[in-house]
């Protein structure tokens, strides 16, 4: 049976700020790129992806410049942490 299963793609410098609300969140597909600028006026970006349980997925985060320290979290739909990286 397949379970679908949403996660929510979290890369932060900071996990405060304003709420974010579900239709604001872009929907990725597989082998789809992306890309996003932080800075400490926006210290967050959030990305959805559907996912079966069980699939390996490869997630991967790039600094161009600057020294900025990223965290990368991938949580379920309740907001439950499945990865970070360190």
């Amino acid at each position: 049976m397949r379970r679908a299963v949403l996660a929510a793609l979290l890369i932060a410098l900071l996990l405060s700020g304003a709420p974010i609300r579900a239709q604001d969140i872009p929907l990725l597909s597989y082998n789809q790129p992306t890309g996003g600028r932080l800075s400490n006026a926006v210290p967050r970006a959030v990305y959805a992806f559907d996912a079966l349980r069980g699939e390996i997925i490869s997630i991967g985060l790039r600094v161009i410049e600057g020294d900025l320290l990223p965290v990368l979290a991938v949580v379920d739909s309740a907001g439950a942490p499945i990865a970070a990286s360190e």
